[in-house]
């Protein structure tokens, strides 16, 4: 929330930090595919079944491990890691105020 009230768009990508393949995954594919993903989100880190989700198809798993390869690709080796639109990595967490010093520069 502090990056939105910096003024600081967030976007994800999923990655889970095992690989593409396992119980994360699949449940990020349910996550990415359900209906209503913040619900579906929320759910998830509260250990309770996905609300209105959707068994994880080969098509949401296939959207997983293509998110995964690119974080690799990027250099991402863990989360959080931020990835700056001059494609520079942020890995780790960074308070709102020292990342928006970042993205001014």
């Amino acid at each position: 929330m502090a990056y939105n009230d910096a003024g600081i768009t967030v976007r994800y990508l999923a990655y889970p930090r095992q690989g593409y393949q396992g119980s994360v995954a699949d449940k990020m594919a349910q996550i990415w595919c359900a209906d209503d993903k913040q619900q579906a989100m929320e759910d998830a880190k509260s250990n309770r079944a996905i609300n209105g989700s959707k068994p994880a198809t080969a098509q949401c798993k296939n959207i997983i491990k293509e998110q995964y390869l690119l974080g690799r690709k990027m250099g991402v080796n863990g989360t959080p890691a931020i990835v700056l639109p001059n494609g520079d990595l942020v890995p780790g967490y960074k308070p709102a105020q020292e990342l928006l010093k970042d993205l001014e520069k």
